[in-house]
């Protein structure tokens, strides 16, 4: 299994799904994907949490089958 985040932003994007008090991110949600699926586009859409809908960013992630 691959982490689809890390296999399209590798370890230089420090983006998170949740982040502390003082704006630190952690990766608490994560996509786990089989070798046998591609990934098209992964990021974590962070309006929603900007927007007080949830103290999550959500995972987006575009998969692609062989």
């Amino acid at each position: 299994m691959k982490d689809a985040f890390r296999e399209k932003n590798d370890y230089e994007e420090l983006s998170g799904s949740w982040f502390t008090n003082q704006g630190q991110g952690r990766r608490y949600d994560h996509i786990f994907a089989s070798h046998q699926i591609d990934i098209e586009n992964s990021f974590y859409d962070h309006q929603p949490r900007v927007n007080k809908l949830s103290d999550h960013s959500p995972l987006i992630v575009e998969l692609s089958i062989r």
